[in-house]
């Protein structure tokens, strides 16, 4: 049970963190219905941003752009949308998932012609760090620019990384003749992802009426209604093994105690009360009992620490969007497991033996073969 929520717990968190790293817990954006890349621009002040800033549970506020465009390399094409950054942006999540290369230098009073391109897409197309590649943008005129590859990345989820080229935001502005102070939109960073929908709306009430604030679940609430179905996935799991575990205990003890029947017809016959057997029985369960939840914790814990040094259970990370089993052990859960087990486990283990020392009689007891 530690382990099935263990992993649970891990898989959801892992993938909250990768899809919020690729976008952030908030971003607001013109309040229109367009859902392309050719986004209609928003005006970011800086007493808005600042204004962003100061909200409780607002760890980090930067602004984005975006453009769809065609990258070709030699004779390959591939469809692939610009992702604008700035001097500002947080690329501590890029970083973390940078395969080779560097991160561009990025610097508000020049512009740089350096990006990011996914593994995948540099599979694709054959692509290294230092190569230069070409994207072609369908606008009234045609556009074409030449950036050089510095660096490389995989955050793992593949379709959102196939999709993506990090560049200089300068470039997004100048394609689409924005001023200086124009983006798609703003990406808000939380310091603690529970409090989304309340810090939702603290935002909502703070931008403008033409504005809108979305959270990452409202932005991809295929996801994370999929991340959701691990809840359902894991009571399922913890029933059935709850039932077996509960089938196996009665058995084991009632055969546990009718083994020892002789030895119950001898204590009663001595003189011994059902209360004194009683206790005998129950001393014994506590011990087995105890060192079953020590022995049980044991494993658990270490299992989840060896699987979190060395990942040795891998996924399939075009499937899952991770190439390792994940494991987060919470507090809480771990109390609620050991708690609930010891009282479930103790009623089961004291009502078979209330039942037989209360209805064997001396004689039976003794005679029992």
């Amino acid at each position: 049970m530690i382990l099935s929520l263990s992993i649970v717990r891990g898989y959801q968190e892992s993938i909250t963190e990768k899809i919020s790293g690729l976008g952030a817990h908030i971003q607001v954006s013109n309040f229109d219905l367009n859902n392309s890349y050719e986004s209609v621009p928003i005006n970011v002040s800086k007493d808005l941003a600042q204004t962003i800033q100061n909200t409780d549970n607002v760890k980090h506020v930067q602004i984005f752009s975006t453009k769809a465009g065609i990258l070709k390399k030699d004779d390959q094409i591939e469809g692939i949308v610009l992702k604008g950054i700035t001097e500002k942006y947080d690329v501590n999540f890029i970083k973390d998932n940078l395969v080779y290369g560097e991160i561009p230098n990025i610097v508000d009073s020049m512009s740089s012609n350096k990006a990011l391109i996914s593994q995948i897409t540099a599979n694709r197309l054959n692509i290294d760090t230092g190569d230069k590649v070409q994207v072609y943008f369908i606008q009234d005129p045609p556009r074409v620019r030449v950036f050089e590859v510095s660096g490389i990345f995989n955050t793992g989820m593949g379709d959102f990384d196939k999709k993506i080229l990090i560049v200089d935001n300068k470039h997004i502005q100048r394609l689409n003749s924005w001023e200086s102070d124009q983006c798609s939109g703003i990406e808000i960073i939380l310091k603690d992802f529970a409090k989304l929908d309340e810090t939702l709306s603290e935002i909502n009430l703070i931008i403008p009426y033409h504005q809108k604030a979305q959270s990452i679940k409202e932005i991809h609430p295929d996801l994370f209604d999929w991340i959701k179905l691990f809840d359902v996935n894991i009571i399922v799991l913890i029933t059935i093994i709850s039932i077996i575990c509960i089938i196996t205990l009665i058995t084991t003890i009632l055969i546990f105690i009718l083994e020892q029947t002789s030895f119950i017809g001898l204590m009663k016959a001595i003189g011994s009360s059902n209360n004194l057997i009683n206790k005998v029985f129950i001393t014994l369960s506590i011990r087995i009992l105890s060192w079953g939840i020590l022995w049980g914790n044991l494993i658990a814990f270490s299992l989840i620490i060896i699987q979190n040094q060395f990942k040795i259970f891998k996924l399939d990370a075009e499937s899952y969007y991770i190439d390792h089993i994940p494991v987060k052990l919470n507090l809480f859960q771990f109390l609620a497991v050991n708690i609930l087990s010891i009282i479930v486990i103790s009623i089961i283990v004291l009502f078979p033996i209330y039942i037989v020392t209360k209805r064997t009689t001396t004689i039976k007891a003794i005679r029992f073969k």
